[in-house]
């Protein structure tokens, strides 16, 4: 009779530990659900831009998390940087939009860390 006592017990701690970590397993859940509705809504700004003839998709790195896009990249003018955060803002899903394209036609780094001008001649070529 003893032998069935442990048995008894099983039923109870198994159930106590699936409650345990049943909060843990719903998170992941809604995580990977964000991510996936995350990744359509970074595929379809990318669809937009590609259709904008204002915007040069190739040039602005999209980035969305719960979301919130984030655009980094350089773009020639203002009204590009202006264009592409109203083209994101309006994609189904996008809460927020921060802005971060830099504005300009050249590349390499500036003296911030950012990017800068790419110099006339290349260091050392003298």
């Amino acid at each position: 009779m003893t032998a069935r006592r442990p048995m008894k017990l099983l039923g109870p701690i198994a159930l106590f530990s699936v409650l345990l970590t049943a909060p843990a397993a719903a998170e992941d859940m809604r995580s990977a659900g964000a991510s996936g509705a995350d990744g359509m809504i970074a595929t379809e700004i990318e669809r937009q831009f590609d259709h904008d003839p204002n915007v040069n998709a190739s040039a602005v790195k999209i980035e969305v998390r719960n979301g919130i896009v984030t655009l980094n990249g350089r773009v020639v003018d203002d009204d590009a940087k202006t264009r592409a955060a109203h083209v994101a803002a309006k994609v189904d899903g996008v809460t927020d939009v921060r802005n971060e394209i830099t504005v300009g036609s050249g590349s390499g780094l500036g003296r911030d860390g950012g990017p800068g001008p790419i110099p006339d001649e290349m260091p050392g070529s003298k």
